[in-house]
């Protein structure tokens, strides 16, 4: 079916094509939407510096796992983690002292925050 039209009516959702007209209320289209809003004042990393463990605290109640990068200096990931679950503590004891990056996000969306390893 081609699309030639659309448009949304309250609550319903017409589509009109070269086979007809087609509906459905939204309600049946879109259970929930879950996104990946960052906003800096909700995302708590300390300490910082650190010397073992870092702490990663999110404030927001619906975000359950993101993906999290440890970044150095020259762009190269260190640590990789997918669907790393939140609040989390991370035992990073064998990374190097210095400077780093830690990157939280979902698809094109991210936090990145400066963290010292001491």
């Amino acid at each position: 079916m081609n699309i030639n039209k659309f448009c949304i009516n309250k609550d319903t959702l017409f589509i009109g094509g070269s086979k007809g007209i087609w509906f459905r209320p939204l309600s049946q289209l879109v259970s929930s939407i879950n996104r990946f809003e960052p906003n800096l004042n909700e995302i708590s990393v300390y300490p910082n510096p650190f010397t073992e463990t870092l702490n990663i605290d999110w404030e927001s109640k619906n975000l359950e796992a993101t993906d999290l990068q440890i970044i150095d200096m020259q762009g190269r990931i260190i640590w990789p983690k997918t669907a790393f679950q939140l609040p989390n503590a991370i035992n990073l004891q064998g990374l190097q002292p210095g400077l780093y990056f830690l990157k939280l996000g979902q698809d094109s969306t991210s936090i990145t925050k400066r963290i010292l390893k001491l």
